[in-house]
Formats: C-alpha cells, structure tokens, sequence
C-alpha cells in the first residue's frame, strides 16, 4: 500500500510512534484520575466515621476535627440557634466562637477555624457557615440564605418533605450525601461538594449580630 495518497513507510512508523506515546500518556493520566478519586473517597469515608463518633460541638484543628469539652458544648448548644456569640479559656487560650458564622476565632493570635454541630445529618442547621465548594467558589449560608463570593445568589434554601434540602441556583441541586463537614449536593448526573471551612472576616461578619430565622 505505500505510495498511495503519499502513504510511506516513514509516515508509518512515525504514526505508531505517535500513537503508542499518546497510549502511555493516556495511561498514566487515567491512573493519577484513579488515585485522586480514591483518595476522595477515603477523605470522604473519614469525615463521615468521624462526624457519627462526634456527639458534642466540633472544631476543625491541625490534626482534624474534634469535640468541644461538654461544659463548652453546652454553652455553644443553648445559643446556636440565636447566632450569638460564646467565649471562653481553653488550654490556657482566649477563644471565641460566632455561631451565626460558624468560626471560632483564637483571641491571641487571630486564628480562624470552622466549627460544626455533632452528628451525621446534613439539614439547615448544620449547612451554616462557610464553605468552600469543589468548583472553587467560597459559600456562606446565613439562615436560609446563601451568598457565593460575597454575592447573595437564587432562591432560599428549602425542605423538602424527604427530610433533605435542595437549593434552585444554575439547575436544581439537592443535598444527596455526606455530613456536616463534606457536604455532597446532586444535580442530575452531576455531584459537588461543599467542604467546611471559616471564611474571611468580613463574610463571617455579614448581618452577624442579626439572628437567623428559625430552622
């Protein structure tokens, strides 16, 4: 066949050359894909074994979550849903925790953490706070509002009588999975999540001294 339509040997073996550096490529790449998502998938596995052994008030630390001592907890627990303020001495350190924006704040140094309620279920009350999404948007929902990079966007959140939430922004997404602290939202074949975290201080402060609605 070589010679026609300026087919040649060369062009052959350059063509298989191409082709096989290609497969490599494809097979290494496919295999970082493979390691990334299982390494999802453990993180995933994690936070949610952590969140069902927690049954008190939790903070994200350098080593992971965990719990609040139950004098604490119990401080945090009777103002939550008011979105007040508690401070305390812990360790030898000044703390405070905003609860309308779910951080903790160390008052000697300024440190920002997360802080989220006990348990494993995903309703509004345990979808306050900041958020960093997968697609790499900073989210905060304040009762039932939520604001994207610092802008309020779509609907309220709603309940659903299926006990889950769902939230009208770019298609309907409802809450399919995860737990306080990896929040997993589903819209059609598309699956996102929201990971806690403690946003910046002029987000954590947005209507702060305002108490959410019910929930």
């Amino acid at each position: 066949y070589f010679g026609e339509r300026g087919l040649t040997q060369e062009r052959v073996y350059r063509s298989s050359v191409a082709c096989a550096a290609l497969f490599r490529w494809c097979s290494r790449s496919l295999e970082r894909v493979e390691a990334a998502l299982e390494l999802f998938l453990v993180k995933q596995e994690l936070l949610a074994l952590q969140s069902q052994q927690m049954t008190r008030w939790r903070c994200e630390a350098d080593h992971g979550w965990v719990e609040f001592p139950e004098d604490i907890h119990e401080q945090l627990e009777e103002v939550a849903d008011a979105g007040k303020v508690v401070q305390f001495e812990l360790n030898g350190m000044s703390y405070e925790v905003d609860m309308a924006a779910r951080t903790q704040r160390n008052l000697d140094f300024g440190t920002m953490r997360p802080v989220r309620p006990p348990g494993n279920t995903v309703d509004l009350r345990s979808l306050q706070g900041s958020w960093h999404s997968s697609w790499g948007s900073d989210i905060l929902v304040r009762g039932r509002t939520i604001i994207v990079d610092g802008q309020q966007v779509g609907p309220e959140l709603e309940d659903l009588p299926d006990g889950s939430v769902r939230w009208t922004f770019l298609g309907e997404w409802r809450v399919i999975g995860g737990s306080p602290l990896l929040v997993e939202w589903g819209h059609k074949d598309q699956v996102t999540e929201w990971v806690a975290t403690a946003s910046s201080e002029t987000a954590c402060r947005l209507d702060a001294r305002k108490p959410p609605e019910a929930l």
